[in-house]
Order: C-alpha cells, then structure tokens, then sequence
C-alpha cells in the first residue's frame, strides 16, 4: 500500500524547454558581421562614387564656361568660378567653417586645403575680379588653380 501512494505523489511526464534563439551559433554571428561589413562598404562606396560625380560636374561646369568666356563679362566668369569652387568645397568641409567666407577669408582658406594649387598669383582675380564689372585682370590662373583644387578634393589626376 506504500508504494501506491508513492506512484500517486509522481508528476505526469513533461516535455522540456524548446531550444533557445539566443544566443545564436557562431556560424549566425559570422553571416552578420560579414552583412554589417558588406552593407558598410557598399555605403563607402556610394559616398565616393556621389563625390566623384560631384568633381567630374565641376570640371565640367569650369569647361562649360571656358567655352562660353567670349560671351560673358571677367567679372561674371571670375564670380562662376568662384560659386563652383565654394560648391565644392561645401561638398567637402562643414558648411558652417566654409559658407560664409569671402574675400581674403575664402582665398586663405582655399590656399590652406590645397596641396599642390597656389592661389596666391590668381588672388586678384578671386577676391576683387567677381565684384568689379570693368575688370581686365586674366583669368587663366584663376581657371587653372580651380581646376587644379577641384581635382585634388576628389584624387583624381591633376
């Protein structure tokens, strides 16, 4: 009679806990880190490929109006040239350190985030040529160093 008892104080038969997710194997934590490296090089490579695009509009825009330098003003060109370089620069440096500079700030600016471009023989043509409507200052230094700033931004060959 004991042992009656003691087959009724049994508990019924369980099933044990289903398998955890957490913590997933190392063949689901190597798949992830290889998608997070993946998904961080493609972003890279899209980011440069955007720039890119953004100098190769540039030097195309500084052709375009090498092209059309008979039918504007040196004080318009130089004014273009001057909007393409801060565009470009905007692209490149925070917009508050680049969007209001002008004048002897802008050229120091653009002379220092140079590496192989030397404004200071077009420097007349930068700071005063845009704001002077009879201007007669040349404008082919000016139009080379731009070029030449713009293409360095971006590594390409100068």
């Amino acid at each position: 009679m004991a042992d009656v008892n003691l087959l009724q104080e049994l508990r019924d038969i369980h099933m044990p806990d289903g398998i955890s997710a957490w913590p997933p194997g190392p063949g689901y934590i190597a798949l992830l880190a290889m998608l997070i490296i993946a998904l961080l090089g493609v972003t890279k490579y899209l980011f440069l490929k955007r720039k890119k695009t953004l100098l190769r509009i540039a030097l195309a825009a500084l052709d375009k109006l090498e092209a059309q330098s008979q039918s504007l003003s040196r004080a318009e060109q130089a004014a273009q040239i001057t909007t393409i370089l801060k565009r470009v620069a905007l692209a490149y440096h925070p917009r508050t350190e680049v969007a209001a500079l002008h004048g002897e700030a802008w050229f120091q600016f653009l002379n220092t985030t140079s590496k192989r471009s030397d404004f200071k023989r077009a420097k007349k043509a930068l700071t005063e040529a845009p704001f002077d409507p009879n201007t007669k200052l040349p404008l082919d230094t000016l139009m080379t160093e731009a070029r030449v700033w713009i293409k360095e931004r971006g590594g390409l060959r100068v």
